[in-house]
């Protein structure tokens, strides 16, 4: 099975899962009549490979292994078959969740500075404005990650506060400035909410059900596990909280990517502690599964 291959961590793993990752991309953008360059498949692989990396390593508390990676592909894969596959917007997307939250992970590191960790963490989710304005919303949950390894002052707060001011009055100024009023209310624009009412597609479903799982043990977790766990399965079902704010107020493709990201902690801690191993293993086929099912019946 692949999840059982992708918890070796013999490097030439890291090779298996860029391959398996870009070569399904294609399958999955093929059956759905979407373009499926070169440069996408492979962006696909190694963007498994990279979130992997930077996020088990932050974390510590994830198991270095490469099962990360996989989980986050299979999560994308069930996410964004229903809709147009996987796209630069989803990598984008993924990408943007994965460097805030190895950001964010790096609070409770007690060997920086706490004023480096709170600026390059306010900084870093300003610089996000660049994408889209919608990445306001992470300034609310990492006001609330920054009392990770420190006491939360009001010192902290102001501190964060700078640092996500200045990209942002940046590129507010930029917008009004070069294009005028216009230009900046139309950057504004997209924080507006619609509101669509969607019924979840199989592969949505298939996700939400794993979550549902995942709750109880992060509630096991709150009174067993150690620190550094507790605060990465908080931080993860922070960001999923957002995600799906996001995308039900602002019905949007790359959401597919974030909530990847952020679900995959909690998909990895139920490898771990799901009761019954048969659930275990079908973890990753279920999404792959629900996935396809969206495909070819939704």
């Amino acid at each position: 099975m692949p999840t059982l291959l992708f918890r070796n961590a013999h490097p030439g793993v890291a090779v298996v899962l860029v391959a398996v990752a870009a070569l399904a991309t294609v399958g999955l953008n093929t059956i759905l009549n979407q373009s499926v360059p070169v440069t996408l498949a492979l962006a696909t692989g190694v963007a498994a490979w990279f979130f992997n990396f930077i996020l088990v390593y932050r974390s510590r508390y994830l198991k270095m292994n490469y099962l990360y990676g996989w989980l986050w592909f299979v999560a994308v894969f069930a996410l964004s078959s229903g809709r147009q596959g996987i796209q630069w917007h989803t990598l984008g997307g993924s990408l943007a969740a994965a460097i805030w939250m190895a950001l964010a992970y790096e609070m409770s590191f007690v060997e920086r500075s706490a004023l480096t960790r709170r600026i390059n963490l306010g900084f870093v989710t300003g610089l996000l404005l660049l994408w889209t304005v919608r990445f306001s919303y992470f300034i609310v949950v990492s006001l609330w990650a920054i009392g990770w390894g420190t006491n939360r002052s009001g010192r902290g707060f102001l501190q964060l506060l700078i640092g996500w001011l200045v990209p942002a009055a940046a590129i507010s100024t930029y917008h009004w400035t070069l294009g005028g009023p216009s230009a900046f209310y139309a950057w504004i624009a997209p924080l507006q909410p619609r509101l669509e009412v969607f019924v979840p597609s199989p592969g949505e479903a298939v996700l939400l059900f794993w979550l549902l799982m995942a709750i109880p043990q992060t509630l096991r977790a709150t009174v067993s596990a150690k620190r550094s766990k507790r605060q990465g399965l908080y931080l993860s079902w922070s960001g999923i909280l957002v995600a799906v704010v996001w995308c039900i107020a602002h019905p949007d493709a790359s959401t597919s990517g974030l909530l990847a990201v952020f679900a995959t902690p909690q998909l990895l801690n139920l490898q771990d502690y799901l009761p019954k191993y048969w659930m275990r293993v079908l973890l990753g086929p279920s999404l792959l599964a629900g996935g396809l099912l969206s495909v070819f019946a939704w």
